[in-house]
């Protein structure tokens, strides 16, 4: 594990869904927690762009058994490695031995799970979770940048610091990564990023993928310009 996100800390390392959820609804929106979150999402990015998900067409070192069997054991896994920071080679490579059929898996007569196997699962996880909390921890923010109610995100220094965060990472993420920071942004400032996303879908340096959500987030920034305008056609 990288030592940066070996310091992310709690409640966005829980590997449990629901107990970061649950941790993170208590938490109260100060300037103080708004500086933890700050952190936590930039170590989230950072991780996410650093390690891209396994190639589509990388060999299946796992197996549809494995997969189709875990879903009942994510609980187990979860209750076993609370933090991302419990996760090792070692610990990971164990609790495959003691709650899977490696006969069944890998083949009769084998008592450890290859070494590519244990890899590939304990990365597969850990940045499932670092997703998740990217995208938790960028609601919450989203949130909080508009305390008290009615408080212009647009202009405050927070909401500007955020968007500049997630559009600076954008580039740098892999497109299946890039559609939650870009529909971030639109949800800070729907009406004022049209140039941005426009710049976003013409950049020839970005994947396919990444430029036809920026396109999407251009289009119904358009329509609703049209709609307060009152110039929405009925071709639209």
């Amino acid at each position: 594990m990288p030592a940066r996100l070996a310091r992310l800390p709690h409640p966005w390392n829980l590997n449990d869904l629901a107990a970061r959820r649950a941790a993170v609804k208590a938490w109260k929106v100060t300037q103080e927690r708004r500086e933890e979150a700050f952190g936590a999402l930039e170590i989230c990015l950072s991780y996410l762009a650093g390690h891209p998900p396994r190639p589509a067409d990388a060999p299946d070192v796992l197996g549809d058994r494995f997969h189709d069997g875990f879903f009942g054991l994510t609980r187990r896994f979860a209750a076993d490695f609370p933090t991302i920071q419990d996760m090792s080679f070692e610990r990971i490579r164990q609790w495959m031995r003691d709650n899977t059929d490696l006969d069944v898996l890998f083949g009769p007569g084998v008592t450890d799970p290859p070494a590519e196997a244990v890899e590939v699962f304990g990365r597969g996880w850990l940045r499932g979770t670092v997703r998740g909390a990217t995208r938790l921890v960028t609601e919450w923010l989203i949130d909080a940048v508009g305390r008290p109610r009615g408080h212009d995100v647009t202009t405050s220094q927070d909401g500007l610091r955020l968007k500049e965060m997630l559009k600076s990472a954008v580039p740098r993420l892999h497109e299946d990564d890039a559609a939650d920071p870009i529909g971030a942004i639109w949800t800070l400032d729907r009406s004022g990023q049209l140039d941005y996303f426009t710049r976003l879908e013409n950049d020839p340096a970005l994947p396919e993928q990444t430029r036809e959500t920026a396109k999407g987030y251009r289009e119904s920034t358009e329509i609703e310009r049209e709609i307060r305008n009152g110039t929405l056609s009925d071709q639209s």
